[in-house]
């Protein structure tokens, strides 16, 4: 009875050695599981804060417009030729191979034909306007395009409040302002005049997808994430394996499901209007004009309190304002002569003596590019957007008018 007394004794006494002993081992798993867990993130956090974006543009963090995006589109259903696409936008949202921030000398604003989703990198007009600058001056100019889809001269003048007077360094001499074309739907296109919301995918925006895309916008980690992703993709699409980890890069393929071209479509319209023609000068014409004139009377007197916002806001950024108008496929301007869609052009020339106007009234430097420009075919792929030749005779064309005009200069 004694020797079984004891016996328990010694098994309750194992049984305590033994879970005293799981205790203790399962103390220092837990504090070096802790360490360990600390440690990673305290180097994390090191990681974000010395290579992540987190303190670079604070006050950028609510755009939803495109940023740190490189993709490439193949869309060959837009003009002729080959058309591989280069788009870029940088983290600050802004097209073109300027440089540094405080190196751009010129900014330029308006909406889809300023952006030129279909235009490649180095072929859009605000290209065409640097390096043509760059020839005739004989430096760097550092052009920078903060064209935005859809938005009017309502959100090219809310730009400077919520985007670009936050943007560090950024203190352009010139602000190109290429409009005209997105005045029509004034009304319509208000939910795409603010970057704050708009987000240019037309999906909804909720505060999840915004703190979702904070993170991917600033966090260094995501950054190495997507460099290894993009090289396994770019091994699969035979692209170089290199890619700026400051950027989403994506392959799309814009599939064509017309059976022509969009210059072939936006010429042939043009040929089916063609036989109306009028004059310039003539008193038909001007009898058409004044009637335009009377009947968009509210709307062009509301451009043009827009316009004096805009102009106050361009040069409370400490820059001097250049309008630029706009012109249309579907009619052509050739030596005096309008020929195609007269309704469309008549209304257009209205907005344009409109703007001018205004620049003559408050001795601006404007272009009346709408006017002036004479456009040829294959120039536009659709009613508004130009392709690549078409773009190239835009910058071309600013860049003579803006080079000539009274008082421009840029140092080098």
């Amino acid at each position: 009875m004694l020797i079984e007394c004891i016996k328990l004794q010694i098994l309750e006494l194992q049984e305590n050695i033994l879970y005293q002993t799981f205790r203790q081992n399962l103390r220092s798993a837990t504090k070096v599981f802790a360490v360990n867990i600390g440690l990673f993130l305290v180097g994390f956090l090191l990681i974000e804060v010395i290579f992540g974006s987190w303190f670079k543009a604070p006050n950028l963090w609510s755009l939803s417009i495109y940023r740190n995006k490189d993709w490439t589109f193949v869309a060959n259903e837009k003009y002729p030729g080959v058309n591989i696409v280069r788009y870029r936008r940088d983290y600050y949202g802004l097209r073109g191979d300027y440089g540094k921030i405080k190196q751009i000398r010129i900014l330029t604003l308006g909406g889809s034909t300023t952006d030129e989703r279909f235009v490649s990198d180095g072929k859009t007009w605000t290209d065409t306007l640097d390096n043509c600058l760059e020839k005739k001056i004989g430096s760097q100019i550092g052009t920078a395009n903060a064209g935005v889809t859809g938005q009017t001269t309502r959100g090219h003048a809310k730009n400077f409040d919520v985007w670009l007077n936050h943007i560090p360094d950024l203190a352009p001499k010139y602000v190109l302002v290429y409009f005209g074309v997105n005045e029509r739907g004034i009304v319509k296109l208000a939910d795409k005049d603010d970057v704050r919301d708009f987000n240019e995918s037309n999906r909804p925006i909720s505060r999840i997808k915004i703190l979702r895309k904070w993170f991917y916008m600033n966090s260094a980690i995501y950054a190495m994430w997507r460099i290894f992703r993009g090289n396994l993709a770019a091994d699969k699409l035979g692209f170089a394996p290199y890619r700026r980890k400051d950027f989403d890069r994506r392959v799309f393929e814009i599939r064509n499901t017309q059976d022509k071209l969009g210059t072939e479509r936006v010429n042939l319209r043009y040929v089916e209007n063609s036989l109306s023609k009028i004059a310039t000068g003539t008193p038909e014409f001007q009898k058409l004009l004044n009637a335009e004139l009377s009947i968009s009377k509210d709307k062009l007197n509301a451009l043009t309190e827009r316009l004096g916002i805009l102009r106050e806001k361009i040069i409370d950024f400490g820059a001097t304002p250049v309008f630029v108008t706009q012109s249309w496929g579907h009619y052509r301007i050739k030596g005096g002569m309008i020929s195609g869609d007269l309704d469309l052009y008549f209304t257009a020339r209205a907005e344009n003596e409109s703007i001018m106007e205004f620049c003559a009234e408050k001795d601006m430097g404007c272009i009346n590019l709408g006017e002036e420009l004479e456009f040829r075919d294959n120039d536009f792929w659709d009613i508004v957007h130009t392709s690549p030749q078409g773009s190239s005779r835009i910058g071309n064309f600013i860049c003579e008018r803006l080079y000539s005009m009274k008082h421009f200069s840029i140092e080098p």
